[in-house]
């Protein structure tokens, strides 16, 4: 017999090693040095590849369902022989919940107390609910299941760590002191320039040979940027964090039979 729960589980490390080269291929997001000659200015901004991003939002979304799939897959084959009508059979979900208050009464009405008493504390102390002192990687995996169902969870750029040494590797005029975090959440920044080299500064870029644009190799952290507890998480890796708890919390379960 299959185990759909770690099939599961293999797909969606599939799909994030997927994205990992889909990110080596491609940037989703790049900073772009345009140089006004006649005005005598330099921009610096940030240029979106949609395609890209579009592309790792799907993925990522599959990777989620599959980790939220996988986690109902092992409860139903520990819980479900124990839910004798079709009413009981439709409460067999994995037991998240929103309260830390409710929590075992949520538990309870997934109907894991007729497992075993071990199987019940296990799960209650696995903490799957949304306020402090939970498991929030654990919960995470149901509350970004949730907002798929609503929005995709489209991957951001984060600019928080980048600095000016970055950029004055490549563009050494770039102003000295200046921290990207705040600017470029405006996606872009502006500055004068009086000696613009010609030779130096890139392509042409049409129609007009008054400005030039080159791509810059500063990196950009992506993101998930509507995580509920507010603050942003790296993407992939958190992807693979995610994967991890799941395993985690399956095996857990099948331990406390």
């Amino acid at each position: 017999m299959s185990d759909s729960a770690l099939a599961k589980l293999d797909w969606a490390s599939k799909h994030i090693n997927e994205l990992n080269k889909l990110f080596s291929e491609k940037r989703p997001f790049r900073f772009v040095l345009e140089t006004d000659v006649q005005a005598g200015k330099r921009s610096v901004f940030v240029k979106r590849d949609e395609s890209v991003i579009l592309d790792a939002a799907f993925i990522a979304a599959d990777v989620v369902h599959n980790l939220r799939t996988a986690l109902d897959h092992a409860y139903w084959e520990i819980v479900g022989p124990f839910a004798t009508t079709d009413s009981e059979r439709r409460k067999v979900q994995f037991p998240f919940c929103e309260s830390a208050a409710r929590l075992e009464e949520s538990i309870k009405n997934r109907l894991a107390e007729r497992v075993s008493a071990s199987f019940l504390k296990a799960l209650i102390d696995l903490a799957p609910h949304g306020e402090p002192g939970g498991n929030e990687l654990l919960y995470l995996i149901h509350d970004l299941d949730l907002i798929d169902k609503q929005r995709t969870p489209i991957p951001s750029n984060d600019h928080a760590a980048i600095t000016s040494d970055l950029f004055c590797q490549e563009v050494p005029d770039f102003p000295f002191n200046f921290h990207a975090g705040s600017y470029f959440s405006k996606c872009t920044f502006d500055w004068s320039s009086q000696n613009i080299d010609r030779g130096t500064i890139g392509v042409p870029l049409p129609p007009t040979t008054s400005k030039f644009i080159k791509e810059l190799t500063v990196p950009i952290a992506i993101v998930f940027p509507f995580i509920p507890s507010g603050k942003p998480r790296p993407f992939i890796p958190t992807l693979y964090a995610l994967r991890d708890v799941a395993r985690g919390t399956i095996k857990v379960m099948r331990a406390n039979i």
